[in-house]
C-alpha cells in the first residue's frame, strides 16, 4: 500500500497524480525548486510541493490577478472552502487532494494555511501599517505559519517537548524573512500602493508618503530604513537559536534559509537601505558565501 495512503474518497493513484501535478507546478513557477528540493527526502519533497503550490496559487489570486478586489476576495474564500472540503475527501482540485494528505501525514493544523489566506485577504483591504505592532501582527499570519509547516514536514511536531521553545524562534526567522522582502521591494510595492514601513516611524524620521511616492532617497529615508533593518537584524539574531534544536541535516536546510535572508539584509545594510538604486539579489558569490557559512552551522 502506498505510504501516502489516500484520505476519504481519494485513491492512491489520484494522490500520486495530484502530487505529480504539484511537483510540476512548483518546478515551472519557481526555477530553484528542483535545485533546493534535492536536500529533502522524497516524502518531504512531495509535501513541500503541495504547500508551495497552494501558497503560490493563493498569491496569484490575491496579488497578481486582474480581477476586482471583490473577485479576488471571492477567489480566496473559495480556496478556504476547498481546503476545508479536502479534509473530507470532497475537493475536486488535485492540489487540495495532495494537500489533504500532507496535512494529515504531517499532523499540520489546517488553521495555519487559513492564517496565510487571512493575510492575503488583509493585503486586499489594507495597504498601510500605523506602527510596528500592526506590521508584526501581519507577519504573524503571512509568514510565521509557513515556518511551522516546514518544521512539521521535517518531522518536528507541536506534540514534541521542544516545540514551545522552537516556535518563537521559527517565528522570528520567518518574520525577519518577510520584513527583508518588504524592505527589498519598498519601491516596487509602489505599483500596488502598498507601504509596509510603519507610518509612525516615517513621521518620527521625517520621511513622508509623498517622498515615497516620488521615490525620494534622502537622509530621512536612510534614518527610517536604519530602524527597519535593525529590527530585522534583531529578529534574525533571535531566530538563530532555532538551529540548535534541529538534527544535523535539518540544521543545514534551515541554516541555508536563514543565511540567504541574512545575506540580503547585509546588502541592504551596506547601502543604507537604498533599494531604489541598489536592490539586493543573491548572486553566485553570495551562494558560495552561504554554502561556506552553512558548513560551520
Amino acid at each position: 500500500m502506498n505510504e501516502e495512503r489516500a484520505i476519504g474518497s481519494y485513491s492512491d493513484d489520484e494522490i500520486d497524480a495530484a502530487y505529480a501535478m504539484c511537483r510540476d507546478f512548483a518546478a515551472s513557477h519557481y526555477e530553484n525548486f528542483p535545485v533546493i528540493s534535492w536536500i529533502f527526502n522524497a516524502a518531504q519533497r512531495r509535501h513541500l510541493a503541495a504547500v508551495y503550490t497552494f501558497l503560490r496559487r493563493a498569491d496569484d489570486v490575491a496579488d497578481e490577478g486582474t480581477g476586482t478586489i471583490e473577485q479576488r476576495m471571492h477567489g480566496l474564500l473559495w480556496m478556504q472552502a476547498a481546503l476545508k472540503a479536502s479534509e473530507e475527501g470532497r475537493a475536486k482540485d488535485p492540489m487540495f487532494a495532495a494537500l489533504s494528505v500532507t496535512l494529515q501525514k504531517g499532523g499540520i493544523p489546517r488553521q495555519w494555511l487559513d492564517d496565510v489566506l487571512s493575510a492575503f485577504k488583509v493585503d486586499l483591504l489594507k495597504n498601510r501599517y500605523t506602527d510596528e505592532e500592526q506590521l508584526m501582527g501581519y507577519c504573524r499570519y503571512s509568514a510565521n505559519p509557513v515556518g511551522l509547516i516546514v518544521l512539521h514536514i521535517l518531522g518536528y511536531t507541536h506534540n514534541s517537548t521542544m516545540w514551545e521553545k522552537m516556535t518563537p524562534l521559527s517565528d522570528a526567522i520567518c518574520s525577519a524573512l518577510q520584513l527583508t522582502n518588504h524592505w527589498q521591494d519598498v519601491f516596487i510595492d509602489l505599483q500596488k500602493n502598498r507601504l509596509y514601513i510603519p507610518l509612525e516611524l516615517m513621521k518620527e524620521c521625517g520621511y513622508t508618503e509623498e517622498d515615497w511616492k516620488n521615490k525620494t532617497v534622502n537622509t530621512s529615508f536612510s534614518k527610517t530604513m536604519a530602524v527597519c533593518l535593525k529590527k530585522t537584524r534583531d529578529l534574525f539574531d533571535q531566530g538563530h537559536a532555532l538551529l540548535g534544536y534541529l538534527r544535523f541535516k535539518d540544521r543545514k536546510i534551515i541554516g541555508m534559509i536563514w543565511l540567504s535572508g541574512l545575506r540580503v539584509l547585509m546588502k541592504m545594510e551596506k547601502t543604507g537601505g537604498d533599494t531604489l538604486n541598489h536592490r539586493p539579489t543573491i548572486g553566485l558569490k553570495d551562494k558560495f558565501w552561504i554554502l561556506w557559512r552553512v558548513l560551520w552551522i
